[in-house]
């Protein structure tokens, strides 16, 4: 599978480091101009977009750790609180 996200370099844009989306053609900066940071920011994203459905249990996972009532709630309790 190719990576989605590549690191850029822009020499022109006084060395700062950006993420392109090779779908859409999109660059975002990734607020660093160290390389190796740049890498590591663009792997993770890279693995989140092939791990999606683990990325979302681990992301329920620490909702329900802070609030434990999450699991159960429905948008009943949404309206009334509302």
């Amino acid at each position: 599978m190719k990576a989605r996200f590549r690191v850029i370099g822009r020499s022109d844009r006084d060395g700062m480091c950006y993420s392109k989306d090779t779908l859409t053609g999109e660059r975002v900066s990734l607020e660093t101009k160290d390389r190796s940071e740049a890498d590591r920011l663009v792997f993770h994203k890279n693995e989140a977009q092939k791990n999606t459905s683990i990325n979302h249990r681990i992301g329920i996972n620490y909702l329900s750790a802070s609030d434990p009532d999450y699991a159960t709630r429905t948008w009943k309790f949404v309206m009334s609180a509302w």
